[in-house]
């Protein structure tokens, strides 16, 4: 709920209505294009890049994950945890 309206305050502050800001939320977590808790998934980012390429009509070849995500730090974490 605390993102919830942090969500609707932040689309306030951009003059949309907070009717639609809480439209917005509710179609971003039920598509898990946002997580409920306001963490981002690499599944709805994959979709944010994807509709980004569309609307800008982007050219050259398709935007990808690997381009604006590095996991390596956490695979790394996750193998020296598992050491341990």
């Amino acid at each position: 709920m605390k993102n919830l309206q942090a969500s609707v305050f932040s689309l306030r502050v951009a003059a949309t209505s907070g009717a639609r800001a809480r439209k917005g939320w509710e179609y971003y977590t039920e598509n898990r294009i946002w997580h409920p808790d306001g963490n981002v998934t690499l599944e709805g980012l994959k979709y944010n890049i994807q509709i980004y390429s569309e609307q800008t009509q982007t050219k050259g070849p398709p935007l990808t994950l690997s381009k604006y995500v590095d996991q390596s730090y956490l695979k790394e974490a996750l193998k020296q945890l598992a050491a341990k």
